[in-house]
């Protein structure tokens, strides 16, 4: 259990990181930014719509993007001093392999 913690907390700062480095997108510009290939990872979150998951599912499919759900709406945002976020793009290749590998 405290080793998932960890792997969590990492997780977050990682994300943390990439944001102040300006390598995060939020919501719909997660999806542009697939279609011109720059997302590495998304993070969805838990607890987004059906009609949002389902959205961001099939984007992510089709542009084989790799997808993690680790956090709520409300924990994303926390994060990133946000009310709430539903999805975030990692634009970072290294950021985005150390956050799959944090997560398997």
């Amino acid at each position: 259990m405290n080793n998932c913690l960890n792997s969590l907390s990492k997780v977050s700062s990682l994300l943390q990181f990439a944001y102040c480095a300006k390598k995060l997108v939020f919501g719909e510009s997660v999806i542009v930014n697939m279609m011109l290939s720059k997302v590495k990872v998304m993070v969805l979150a838990t607890d987004v719509s059906s009609s949002q998951e389902k959205k961001y599912l099939a984007k992510a499919e089709y542009y084989k993007v790799k997808v993690i759900r680790i956090y709520s709406k409300s924990e994303l945002g926390d994060l990133f001093s946000k009310n709430e976020v539903a999805c975030v793009g990692l634009l970072d290749h290294n950021m985005a392999e150390q956050i799959v590998k944090l997560t398997k």
